[in-house]
């Protein structure tokens, strides 16, 4: 079981790496690259492969940013390649986030919901992770309109809901947070290599 976790860690980390080098290629391209390495990973590892295995083949796919180099020879001398960023952190994303974290205390409903449209618009997360970020915020709410309406609401349901709406981007933002955090750990290790 170990083993299992923890080669799916190392596959994650090579991916959220892969993702994090590849920012110099246009959206497309770049889920395209690092969805092609996520196939093949998974078809070369197998479904009982442990951690060994898994580093071997990871390995075998060289360095994130050999296969961005990679990519980025195949776009030609006519498609320009933007800069690598300085942060991953942009507006739309650092909005997003507090939008998520503290706008439903502010403007309850609105904030989160503005919040989960900016992270929609950013292509610096996946659609994967965005839509874990949807599910972790619209989940507990539905979950709570449910048990509203299976209890027949009452003074203490209105005290949760009260409490519990401004609350619900918590998790999300801190999700979204956290994968711009590890995205930016990945460009400082390998962004390094190529800034000496």
């Amino acid at each position: 079981m170990d083993d299992a976790v923890s080669g799916d860690r190392l596959v994650s980390e090579y991916l959220s790496q892969l993702h994090a080098a590849a920012w110099v290629l246009p959206a497309d391209r770049r889920t395209a690259l690092v969805d092609g390495a996520r196939r093949r990973l998974y078809a070369e590892i197998g479904d009982d492969a442990d951690s060994a295995r898994t580093r071997s083949v990871i390995a075998s796919l060289g360095p994130p940013e050999d296969a961005v180099r990679r990519e980025a020879e195949t776009l030609g001398p006519s498609a320009p390649v933007a800069p690598r960023p300085f942060s991953v952190w942009g507006s739309r994303e650092v909005a997003a986030v507090l939008l998520l974290a503290v706008g439903g205390l502010a403007l309850p409903i609105v904030g989160p919901v503005v919040g989960l449209a900016l992270a929609w618009l950013s292509d610096r997360w996946t659609t994967a992770q965005r839509l874990v970020a949807t599910v972790l915020a619209v989940v507990p709410l539905v979950l709570l309109a449910i048990a509203s309406a299976a209890l027949g609401g009452g003074r203490w349901i209105i005290t949760l809901v009260t409490l519990l709406v401004p609350l619900a981007g918590l998790v999300p933002a801190a999700y979204l947070a956290t994968v711009l955090r590890r995205q930016a750990a990945a460009m400082a290790v390998h962004g390094s290599d190529e800034v000496g």
